[in-house]
């Protein structure tokens, strides 16, 4: 899949830098009808008018003045709103911009390549995921973009759920909304910027400045638009078509922060829950620049919206099971990567989800994004608003050898844990052979062993691009992968 991205409106894009005078005061393009605005926290408002101007900003209850700088530019925080509207949201000076059904509710960021672009009519199940809508539930998905520089606009409108819209929403996104929006009771807004084949370094924020001459070298190479190709995630040819296709636009392919510019810089600072994270396919090959890149993309984010880490939950989905383009980048490449992806978990408020049974063996688009989306969903009921329901599979708490067994502890394990498939256990001795482990569940514990082993030094679970076997709770959702080394005996 090509992007259809012309760099010529990246270029042009720049000379937003040089506000001029506005005779009409206009609200940042983000505010427009039918929009959702996060309850419970300061609403930063912002936009544009006659250099100088005072502008009132009126919200339900709220009268608020705001003068705009020699610029023309204005910003005004509003106070913390519970759930609730319609409202108008009214930006009035010496002209008015009304906006029209305005829902205060949660709103999540939802970003990453062609696994979030695909739609809910390509998606296993669509008719399923795509039934009885909520008008509560808003998506605003924004225009795909590149820009060198960070810009202040962008495209897209806030299209309520009905049948009629469903089908053109992002699987993941709207399977993940909607279950906010079921259980939660209040109004959902989903903001979607997503680009097929899409490295990491191009989401990452940045300061950089490009030269003159790298600016010339990304105009020469950038990819034309493909509207043949374009909003096909399932027909991608691979990702390592695409991940080609989009890094001749970069300057070497580093930090360019190219998409984080065009489609997340414009964003920043509306008032958002958190994020929900499905990227890394174009990042295979490359995992030790990965847990690297990706740390440093989250706490990016964080402190670019200037939001407390424990307001700020960050979701991403683990790459699923699947075992293409190992020839071309190692035998290991998606177990590496989900290790990489892994490694984010040491920050606060980070969490997985685990979809190592939701792949395909054989594409790098699997289908079954409403379980995807259900999965973030309870990790974000019950991490960012404190429900009691079960979000992840079992954990290792602990790790004991006796001899040459192996007992793991493990939490979220509800009533039990059971394997699907084989048992998805492997144990490494000293000259690192390993071999399938014995397994025996004693409630919240599992023992291992091969008696063939009699010094285990490491011990794998679902360390496989395509595991054959998983472990359980009785929630049914699976553990994420791990190995655990010990000191030889």
């Amino acid at each position: 899949m090509k992007i259809a991205i012309t760099f010529a409106g990246a270029i042009a894009a720049l000379t937003l830098g040089q506000v001029p005078a506005y005779a009409a005061v206009k609200l940042a393009p983000i505010f427009k009808d039918h929009m959702v605005l996060q309850r419970d926290q300061k609403l930063p408002v912002w936009g544009t008018a006659n250099p100088g101007e005072k502008v009132t900003i009126n919200l339900n209850q709220q009268n608020v003045i705001v003068q705009a700088d020699k610029s023309g530019r204005f910003a005004v925080d509003l106070d913390n709103e519970p759930a609730g509207g319609p409202y108008k949201l009214v930006a009035k000076g010496s002209s008015q911009q009304i906006i029209n059904d305005v829902l205060v509710g949660e709103v999540w960021f939802c970003a990453g390549q062609s696994n979030m672009v695909m739609l809910v009519s390509e998606a296993k199940d669509a008719s399923t995921l795509a039934s009885v809508p909520s008008s509560r539930l808003r998506v605003f998905n924004i225009e795909q973009k590149l820009a060198p520089e960070p810009i202040k606009t962008l495209n897209g409108q806030w299209v309520p759920a009905n049948p009629e819209t469903v089908g053109k929403f992002s699987a993941v996104a709207y399977s993940f909304g909607k279950d906010l929006e079921k259980e939660l009771k209040v109004p959902v807004g989903i903001i979607v910027a997503a680009v097929g084949g899409s490295p990491i370094d191009a989401w990452l924020p940045t300061s950089k400045k490009l030269t003159p001459a790298q600016l010339a070298a990304l105009a020469a190479k950038a990819p034309a638009a493909d509207k043949d190709k374009q909003s096909e995630p399932g027909k991608t040819k691979s990702v390592l078509d695409t991940n080609e296709n989009l890094n001749t636009a970069f300057v070497d392919g580093k930090g360019s922060a190219l998409l984080f510019n065009g489609m997340v810089n414009p964003l920043i600072p509306f008032a958002i829950k958190g994020i929900l994270w499905y990227q890394g396919e174009a990042d295979l090959g490359s995992a030790g620049i990965y847990r690297q890149r990706f740390a440093k993309l989250i706490e990016g984010y964080r402190d670019r919206w200037g939001q407390d880490v424990d307001d700020f939950p960050f979701i991403y989905v683990q790459m699923p099971n699947c075992e293409l383009f190992t020839d071309k980048l190692g035998a290991s490449a998606w177990v590496d990567l989900r290790e990489a992806q892994n490694w984010s978990q040491g920050l606060r408020d980070v969490y997985a989800v685990t979809s190592l049974d939701l792949g395909e063996a054989k594409s790098v688009h699997p289908l079954r994004k409403k379980e995807v989306g259900q999965r973030a969903a309870l990790i974000a009921l019950a991490k960012a608003y404190g429900k009691k329901n079960e979000c992840q599979g079992p954990k290792p708490d602990s790790f004991e050898i006796e001899g040459n067994k192996i007992t793991i502890k493990f939490e979220n394990v509800g009533k039990g844990m059971h394997f699907s498939g084989k048992n998805a256990f492997v144990l490494g001795g000293t000259n690192r052979q390993f071999k399938p482990a014995q397994a025996v569940i004693n409630q919240n514990a599992i023992t291992l062993w091969n008696d063939e082993i009699k010094r285990p030094v490491e011990v794998r679970y679902a360390w496989d691009n395509n595991p054959s076997g998983l472990l359980y709770n009785d929630s049914g959702l699976p553990a994420s992968p791990f190995r655990h080394f010990f000191m030889p005996q």
